[in-house]
């Protein structure tokens, strides 16, 4: 083959391979294109969710972000590639193709830059500003909108770069800045005779009155009507529209006085109600503005469709409260809500916890719903908002879910289903419960005992208002009534537990331990075995577990396993309390077992200190029975010769002042203090207390017996017995402190060798006066008759225990 036929082949190849490539080229292009596009819509859509929402992780916007950014980097690479691999032309006409074909790759390429800006943008728009990538963020959008407008500047696309900057200004709260970025656009395409740059230039006014309504400028509305009658907006429908709905927006931002309020309000709602405006305006910023102003204006202006759709978009950003509040408005504007608007507001109420709201909003979609399995639907969701709501906090709830209820017990038995009744006479009893208490409803479940069956959760609140019942009578209950109460409640845990119901079986058994110690059956141990069989699922239950803490406590306590409560205290479940009162039951019981002589005797001091602390610093939240548990702990301490640490607590309650104790609490902690100093040994100091305090004090038999105990200890007994016979004299004849001034005088009487006297005072004393009931001064007494009786032995010279002859 020749040279010059060689060449000409080649030619016909060039023009073969450039007429071929651009409908190959531009199907490819247009399939990168539509898949960007996609993806980036998507993302766009995304993070404007996210700043309606309000974000709350950067991950959350991390992820649209840098999928988009994926999705852009993707298409310039294969735009970038394709436009390598164009071949070089040869010819006018070869090279046509060539510029054509470069030209629908850059303008792509362009499109995609821009969309860049705008993805950084929507991101922007999302962020806090306090966020460490904010200024890194837009500084990165900037830069794309410059490439964008220094790489495609031979393109009128190119000239997006500065609408992008603008926007980016803008939507970080620069406006000023904004309309700098956008001045040069509209410089340069004002007077332009093409329909692209025409387009630019109507894009950038637009743009730039955007910035203008940032700035509250009075004259953006004005503007916008001028605009909309003049070249070259006049023709353009979709300019005409964006002009609109920014004068929309200047009207209601305006100053305005009198007549001029209502009818820029009414020239602006026109606005934003137009058929052009409501298709082009972005739609949630569109509804927005009309609630705001509604809102602004005292209501009346939104319509209730506007109202919902701005409250669907609130729900689909996750805002419901806004939502609820804007459906509460709309549903009683209309008389006749749609099927869809009623569900989505009894959603929303049950949602926001308005269980009886939404209960009524199901009522009504009721009446409005025909198809049957629709309507059971419905009843289901009615019956749940009911149930949650018998168990609601809320005082207008409960009054109108007891109306609810009361009014389907009086339906006739033939209109509704068994299981339905059961399930509101369930509910009923549950609201009730905690209105009443169970002794008030007893008598109505015993008139439905038919209704109820063998229904676990009515069986319970059936025999929970019998216990109630039996214990708020007068007289004590029978030994039978308790004893069956417990075995049908044992009945009822085991029937939950095998329907998997673990808080109704829980609370069968903590109420079964109740009636099980409930005088006069007192059956602790049996009590204290069942709490221990299903202990597991006593505290592994929140309606329960305290309640069982504390009632295992008590009861362990009452079986004198002393050892066992303590380590119980010491390790109670998370979250669980106990009463000031457990604790300092638990000190007492510990000091009791206090023996100095016992290799224990220092761990139990401490066990006293730690419980009584405990509960002194629980009681500190309520200062009214403060006084009373410092002063038992304080007691419980001085029992255990814990001197320092009672001293420091009686002192402290001493220096509070008269407001924080009454007159009784305020004696007490003066006899504490005395014997905290004479338990310390210092005996003269504690005498030297005493009479420091008032004549009304000093006339007090509790400090004259106290007087006494310390003049013992100072080995003064010929006062000391002197001071018992005035405890005596100044004491009811017969009381705990009278028997207690009678003890120690008898027993000092003794240890001076004075027998005839102390038994002449013991026999008359227990001639005329029995002790009181359940007083602990019998062993003393006791004590002090067989000494008595045994004449052959040499005379009691024991010192009084401390404190005096008594504890």
């Amino acid at each position: 083959m020749s040279t010059r036929h060689a060449q000409g082949w080649k030619l016909v190849c060039v023009a073969v391979a450039l007429l071929c490539a651009p409908a190959l080229a531009d199907e490819a292009l247009d399939e990168r294109v539509a898949e960007a596009d996609h993806v980036l819509d998507r993302c766009a859509a995304e993070l404007t969710l996210l700043k309606v929402r309000g974000y709350e992780k950067v991950e959350e916007l991390a992820e649209p972000y840098r999928e988009g950014e994926a999705a852009i980097e993707a298409g310039l690479k294969w735009m970038d590639r394709q436009l390598l691999n164009l071949p070089k032309p040869r010819g006018n006409a070869l090279r046509e193709l060539h510029e054509s074909k470069k030209l629908e790759l850059r303008s792509a390429m362009a499109r995609l830059m821009y969309r860049r800006a705008e993805l950084i943008r929507l991101t922007i728009a999302a962020m806090d500003r306090g966020d460490e990538n904010f200024e890194k963020l837009l500084q990165r959008g900037q830069d794309a909108a410059s490439e964008l407008r220094v790489a495609y500047r031979d393109l009128v696309l190119g000239q997006m770069g500065h609408i992008a900057s603008a926007r980016l200004w803008r939507t970080v709260g620069e406006p000023e800045k904004a309309i700098a970025a956008i001045e040069p656009l509209i410089e340069s395409t004002r007077d332009a005779d093409s329909p692209k740059s025409r387009a630019m230039y109507r894009l950038a006014v637009i743009d730039k009155l955007e910035s203008a309504l940032a700035l509250h400028d009075a004259e953006v509305a004005s503007t916008c009507r001028a605009l909309a009658g003049a070249e070259p907006f006049v023709k353009d429908a979709g300019a005409l529209a964006q002009l609109a709905w920014v004068e929309a927006r200047g009207l209601l931002d305006a100053e305005a006085h009198g007549d001029a309020v209502a009818q820029s309000l009414d020239a602006a709602l026109a606005l934003l109600r137009r058929e052009d405006v409501v298709a082009a305006a972005p739609r949630f910023d569109r509804l927005q503005v009309i609630v705001d102003a509604d809102s602004t204006y005292g209501g009346g202006l939104a319509s209730a469709d506007e109202l919902f759709g701005f409250a669907d978009l609130l729900i689909a950003a996750e805002r419901y409260a806004q939502a609820l509040k804007l459906y509460d408005r709309g549903v009683a504007m209309t008389d006749k809500p749609a099927p869809q608007r009623l569900q989505a507001h009894a959603a929303l109420l049950t949602r926001a916890g308005r269980y009886a709201d939404a209960a009524e909003a199901y009522d009504r979609l009721l009446e409005l719903t025909d198809d049957e399995a629709q309507r059971a639907n419905v009843m289901r969701w009615r019956n749940a908002a009911l149930a949650s709501a018998a168990q609601s906090d809320d005082a207008g709830s409960r009054a109108l879910v007891a109306k609810q209820l009361e009014a389907l017990l009086e339906t006739a038995d033939s209109d509704i289903d068994p299981e339905t009744r059961r399930a509101a006479l369930r509910r009923w009893a549950a609201l009730r419960s905690e209105r009443t208490g169970p002794a008030e409803y007893y008598p109505q479940l015993q008139q439905r005992e038919a209704l109820i069956g063998d229904d676990a959760y009515l069986l319970f609140a059936l025999l929970s208002g019998r216990y109630a019942e039996l214990t708020a009578e007068p007289d004590a209950p029978t030994r039978e009534a308790l004893l069956a109460v417990a075995e049908r409640l044992s009945a009822v845990a085991e029937s939950a537990r095998r329907q998997g119901l673990a808080d109704l079986a829980a609370r069968a058994v903590l109420l079964r331990s109740r009636a099980l110690v409930t005088p006069p059956l007192d059956k602790r141990l049996v009590a204290f075995e069942a709490l221990q069989k299903h202990w597991s699922d006593l505290i592994g239950n929140t309606a329960t577990r305290e309640r069982a803490v504390v009632q295992r406590l008590n009861l362990l306590l009452d079986l004198g396993m002393v050892d066992s409560a303590n380590d119980a205290v010491d390790n109670l479940p998370e979250g669980v309390t106990v009463s000031p009162g457990v604790c300092l039951r638990l000190a007492e019981a510990l000091a009791e077992r206090y023996d100095a002589t016992d290799p224990r005797a220092g761990l139990i001091q401490q066990m006293v200190v730690r419980q009584a602390n405990r509960a002194i610093a629980s009681a500190a939240a309520e200062p009214r029975g403060y006084a009373g548990v410092a002063l038992r702990g304080a007691e419980a301490m001085i029992k255990a010769r814990a001197y320092t640490d009672a001293r420091g607590i009686v002192a402290n309650l001493i220096e509070a002042g008269e407001l924080s104790m009454t007159g009784a609490q305020r004696l007490e902690a003066k006899l504490l203090y005395a014997r905290v100093l004479a338990g310390q040994g210092d005996h003269a100091g504690a005498l030297q207390w005493l009479e420091q305090q008032t004549e009304a004090d000093h006339a007090h038999p509790a400090v004259t017996l106290q007087r006494g105990d310390i003049l013992v200890a100072l080995g003064r007994t010929g006062e000391a017995l002197d001071a018992y016979r005035a405890a005596r004299a100044a004491a009811d004849k017969g009381g705990t402190l009278w028997w207690r001034a009678t003890v120690a005088l008898v027993d000092t009487l003794i240890a001076n060798d004075n027998r005839a006297q102390a038994q002449r005072v013991l026999r008359v004393a227990r001639a005329l006066y029995p002790l009181p009931a359940g007083s602990p001064l019998g062993a003393d007494v006791r004590r002090l008759q067989e000494t008595l009786k045994a004449t052959d032995k040499q005379p009691n010279h024991a010192q009084p225990r401390e404190g005096g002859a008594t504890p």
